[in-house]
């Protein structure tokens, strides 16, 4: 006699949340980070602008304020 074992449906998964184009266009890439000698900055790149550029910022915080343009 022969038997055969049928495995268990998987129930399908609910859909992943759907974005729209504009939260990835929208967005503010940073990369890389230094800090200044006196550690009171910190310099980094970022395409806040559209194109990338440097920055410095206060280690505690606050404004950037750009070194490039």
């Amino acid at each position: 006699m022969v038997t055969t074992a049928t495995a268990p449906v998987a129930e399908a998964a609910p859909p992943g949340k759907q974005y729209a184009i504009a939260d990835f266009i929208d967005t503010t890439s940073i990369f890389g980070a230094s800090f200044s000698a006196d550690e009171k900055r910190i310099l980094f790149s970022s395409n806040k602008t559209g194109v990338w550029n440097a920055y410095t910022m206060p280690t505690g915080g606050g404004d950037w304020s750009a070194v490039t343009s």
